[in-house]
């Protein structure tokens, strides 16, 4: 069985099974069952993480049903968010974690409007995160509005690298802050590197295949995870 289809099972099991023993329970009482199963998946599953996904891949099929225009590959993604009550923690302020899982659709809606998730599935590759790390600068409190700001930084013979920007504007002075920034190795698993990948992006522009340069930044935590990396496969091997 794939991983997809484990995944698939894992998350059907839950209300699935709830909505039988409510159904064997109370035969014929088909709403509550459906109440049952629905309450299931949302307790022993992360169900809202799922609805959102779902809207968001409609969403995207919306896009290429009106056929709108890709955006260039430097261009920056920008989303809007609010932190909701299911996002904070005892301390009243959006959960550490939470900024982390918002990185990933701000890295889905990235890679859709540049065009590059359609190539990359369409030649059998996969994006997966290979490492990150994130800066705290100051809290997001509850209800608080934010924007999430993606932009890619540079590539390599394996991976993309991005950054993350959580930013909030005072309106009345018009001045923005950061309040956590984050960066990204976005690895491709598959057989072409990011430049080829790059390449097969339709109208591409020369501009486009031009790797940027390095940042001071990112090179010291490029060799961060490389230093980490070494250390632990010398510590496997004693």
């Amino acid at each position: 069985m794939e991983k997809k289809d484990q995944v698939t099972a894992a998350l059907a099991f839950p209300p699935v099974m709830a909505f039988v023993m409510a159904l064997r329970t109370w035969p014929w009482h088909f709403k509550f069952a459906f109440v049952c199963a629905l309450l299931s998946f949302f307790t022993f599953c992360d169900g809202w993480y799922f609805v959102r996904l779902g809207l968001v891949h409609c969403s995207e099929r919306f896009d290429h049903w009106r056929k709108m225009p890709r955006k260039h590959l430097f261009a920056m993604s920008f989303l809007n968010g609010r932190v909701l009550p299911g996002d904070i923690d005892r301390n009243a302020h959006c959960n550490n974690a939470r900024f982390l899982r918002e990185c990933g659709f701000g890295r889905r809606d990235f890679w859709h409007r540049n065009g590059m998730w359609e190539i990359i599935r369409a030649n059998d590759c996969n994006l997966v995160v290979g490492a990150q790390s994130v800066r705290y600068r100051r809290e997001l409190s509850l209800g608080h509005a934010y924007t999430l700001e993606t932009r890619l930084m540079h590539w390599d013979d394996r991976a993309f690298y991005l950054e993350h920007r959580f930013v909030t504007t005072d309106y009345k002075t018009n001045q923005s802050f950061v309040h956590a920034i984050v960066l990204v190795k976005n690895s491709v698993i598959g057989k072409l590197s990011p430049s080829k990948l790059i390449e097969k992006l339709p109208d591409v522009g020369a501009y486009e295949t031009k790797c940027p340069a390095m940042t001071r930044e990112l090179q010291h935590w490029i060799d961060y995870n490389t230093a980490s990396s070494k250390i632990l496969r010398e510590e496997a091997q004693k």
